[in-house]
């Protein structure tokens, strides 16, 4: 779901405050494959890339499978299918289905319904713990610049088919290869929202007064219902559970030729990052680290099992408790095409203003494009399912995972900084001199990239490319203050990183892709009626 906030003009703070937040890199050279992963999944029938294809269309028309409609219910049973052809385990309540209770009706027949299985793992102490691997099935509609013309063509390669085809990449690479832990294989529905199901008002008002309705209490709000109903009643017991993986959207290089994917989340838990700093190396798809409160507004499916999780306790003891589990979201930018290009009205005008030092981009130049089968990076997708199954088999594999703990302190940290801060509408305070570390590695690796692409606008890469240089020189003044230090990274709060607008790496990341040169793209600012 995209993140819609206006950026304040604080008194005596930076002029370059940016009015919108959202959300939602290979090394140099790294061929694009999914090598052993794809041909695993080929022998049950068809590549990554023909597994997008059958789920983004029906009846030789594009499929956009919003929930509740005849497309997503196509598309459900071919997912369905081949969890059977590969054995996978059913977790649901009726084989691999879990319905979302109250949504199955003449005007929903099939109800808002989750896919889930699991692959046993290999261990016989082992097995009894899992890696939970999540992506949605479901689309929005086209609500960017075209929004007015309805769906045309879309699709929702990007957003989520990409990564569900990566997910049963790896679910078929993973029962041929099983880890020592086991893995679930989740494939959720309704994350889009309640306003991007294909039902009537009265069927949408209905479900939001009903007790099935987990969003915000004051109105009707789109919130991730499938996974969120699953969290709420599991079909398994939570506290085995010891990673969840929440993939979404995957599909987009982010800069050609320097694949990268944001990691965000794993500053809630001890040792997670490193973890998964791990299970990278080697691989053709890069993480940057970003701080899940640097798009505070936005959601994932995983935000049910660590935000949003409600603690299970087993006693009247507080330390029995469960209060979440540890989680990475991990998502690649393509926000041209990602809702039709709708948050180009929160990323472009701070890249045209000048808000942001260096950087005043002509309005001319940005596009955008329909989220549909033609316009998807195959290449892209193939080098970052090869990636996350290299992650996945670092992380199943591990004989301990009892030192990954989800601390929900970490945000309440932030939260009280940012009150003492002045309680801005977005976090600016109270991060960890690891974000400091996390956000320089991301800038260097922005400023790399960009002395090195061919895809992109030219004005725009040397603007972003000498920001980058700017605000890496200030992160490493800050980094430098601080060394010698015994402390944690972790548990050092330097004030002065606030001064940087921490969540900045967020907005020049996704903007880059309004000012990517490639064929299918229309101007953002045209007429479109």
């Amino acid at each position: 779901a995209a993140m819609r906030v206006p950026l304040p003009s604080p008194k005596g703070g930076p002029s370059w405050l940016l009015w919108a937040y959202c959300f939602g890199c290979c090394l140099e050279g790294a061929a694009g494959r999914l090598t052993d992963l794809d041909a695993s999944l080929r022998k049950k029938g068809g590549s990554a890339a023909q597994i997008l294809t059958e789920l983004t269309s029906f009846d030789d028309k594009s499929n956009p499978r919003l929930s509740c409609s005849e497309g997503m219910a196509h598309a459900r049973q071919l997912v369905d299918q081949k969890f059977g052809d590969m054995q996978l385990k059913p977790l649901g309540s009726r084989d691999f289905r879990v319905v979302v209770p109250g949504t199955k009706d003449e005007e929903c027949p099939d109800g808002i319904t989750n896919l889930i299985g699991a692959v046993e793992g290999s261990d016989e102490m082992l097995k009894d713990e899992y890696l939970l691997l999540v992506s949605h099935l479901d689309g929005p509609t086209n609500q960017g610049p075209s929004r007015e013309q309805g769906l045309l063509e879309t699709d929702n390669s990007y957003d989520d088919a990409g990564s569900v085809a990566a997910l049963l990449s790896m679910a078929q690479y993973f029962k041929d290869n099983p880890t020592k832990r086991s893995i679930i294989f989740l494939i959720s529905d309704g994350e889009e929202g309640i306003h991007n199901v294909a039902v009537s008002d009265a069927w949408k008002q209905a479900f939001c007064n009903s007790p099935a309705y987990w969003g915000n209490p004051k109105g009707c709000h789109n919130y991730p219902i499938g996974f969120t109903a699953w969290a709420k009643n599991p079909t398994l017991d939570l506290k085995k559970v010891k990673l969840v993986f929440a993939m979404d959207p995957l599909g987009s290089p982010g800069i050609e030729g320097h694949d990268f994917v944001a990691a965000l989340g794993t500053e809630t838990t001890v040792g997670l990052q490193q973890l998964i700093e791990e299970g990278f190396q080697g691989s053709p798809t890069h993480p940057l680290f970003i701080n899940r409160l640097y798009v505070p507004t936005s959601y994932s499916d995983a935000d049910a099992l660590t935000k949003n999780f409600s603690p299970l306790c087993g006693s009247t003891e507080p330390a029995t408790c469960l209060n979440g589990i540890p989680a990475v979201w991990f998502a690649q930018t393509a926000f041209a095409k990602y809702h039709g290009g709708t948050d180009g009205q929160f990323l472009l005008p701070p890249m045209e203003s000048g808000q942001i030092p260096l950087i005043k981009v002509p309005k001319e130049l940005a596009t955008f494009a329909l989220d549909m089968r033609k316009n998807f990076n195959d290449e892209a997708l193939q080098k970052v399912a090869e990636s996350l199954k290299n992650v996945v088999k670092t992380v199943g594999n591990k004989d301990d995972l009892s030192y990954l703990v989800y601390d929900p302190k970490v945000y309440d940290r932030v939260k009280e900084a940012n009150v003492q801060c002045g309680d801005p509408p977005l976090p600016t305070c109270g991060f960890s001199l690891q974000d400091v570390i996390n956000n320089k590695k991301a800038f260097d690796y922005l400023q790399a990239a960009l002395g090195n692409t061919y895809k992109l606008d030219t004005q725009v890469g040397t603007s972003v490319k000498l920001l980058c240089m700017a605000l890496s020189f200030q992160l490493s003044a800050i980094i430098k203050a601080y060394e010698g230090t015994s402390e944690n990274p972790r548990e050092v709060i330097p004030k002065e990183f606030a001064q940087t607008m921490p969540g900045l790496i967020a907005v020049v990341a996704m903007a880059l892709d309004f000012y990517v040169e490639e064929p299918g793209r229309l101007p953002y600012y045209g007429t479109y009626e």
